[in-house]
């Protein structure tokens, strides 16, 4: 098993890529010391630390049943690499929560295409394809919204809750179901954009621990995707989505979304 230190260096020289830039998502270990959580941006071979620059922080939070308190302060703190350390009941769910402000991307118009397609982006596909701007360069402004469950111990591990209600985010994934061991055979997520259920779009289903493919699904007409649950591990899903926007009023031909949401499987 890969350790994450050697799998971030191994993303340095790719640090330009497409999919270092847009994979991004929080982690949330638990030990007796309390909760580390981690910032990474790629994939398991190609992982790096994600960038924490307080200009690009929108938000971030650490919610449960009963509280949300704000986290803006200690993540404006954070360098690069850096971890925040949280004390946190092992008997209750916690969330994490964190959204960014816009950044813009251009990519020649092969990279962007294949960028899209990989995503599974089809509003970029399709407008694409409609308007005729295949051989253009793609350009857009993007934000992110990732989440980090940390599952509680004991008889509260199969509880739902607060996790599965929606945060508010412009892309979310929410889980219909407790990843914890032991409380279904089965997991299922619920994709939103804009508070609606997206149906179309892909999930990828990542372990970040050690090197495995990702796998993708597409969302059905509920914005749903059901799936075996996984072996222990370190995993997340993201998505992405998007809008053509005017160039005139962004700067680009399109605003992008891209959501996460991480987990630990003991």
């Amino acid at each position: 098993m890969l350790g994450k230190t050697a799998l971030a260096s191994a993303c340095l020289a790719l640090a330009a890529l497409p999919v270092c830039a847009h994979d991004a998502w929080m982690e949330a270990d638990r030990s007796d010391a309390g909760v580390t959580v981690s910032f990474f941006s790629g994939h398991a071979d190609d992982l790096a630390s994600y960038n924490m620059h307080p200009a690009r922080l929108a938000s971030m939070t650490l919610e449960t049943a009963s509280m949300r308190l704000s986290l803006l302060t200690e993540a404006a703190d954070l360098q690069p690499g850096d971890t925040l350390q949280l004390d946190m009941s092992p008997h209750e769910a916690h969330m994490l929560t964190l959204t960014t402000f816009r950044a813009s991307s251009r990519l020649d118009a092969e990279t962007f295409l294949e960028y899209a397609a990989e995503e599974g982006i089809s509003p970029i596909l399709r407008h694409r394809a409609s308007s005729g701007d295949l051989n253009r360069p793609g350009t857009e402004v993007y934000s992110r919204f990732m989440k980090a469950l940390v599952l509680p111990e004991g008889e509260a591990a199969c509880e739902t809750g607060f996790i599965s209600q929606p945060v508010g985010h412009v892309l979310e994934i929410i889980p219909l179901e407790s990843p914890s061991a032991e409380c279904s055979d089965t997991l299922s997520f619920q994709l939103l954009y804009l508070g609606e259920p997206l149906e179309g779009g892909t999930l990828h289903i990542n372990r970040t621990d050690t090197m495995t493919e990702p796998v993708k699904i597409t969302t059905d007409e509920n914005g749903m995707i059901s799936f075996d649950r996984p072996p222990e591990g370190d995993w997340y899903l993201h998505a992405a989505w998007a809008m053509p926007v005017s160039e005139r009023a962004f700067g680009a031909d399109y605003a992008t979304s891209f959501a996460s949401l991480s987990f630990v499987l003991d």
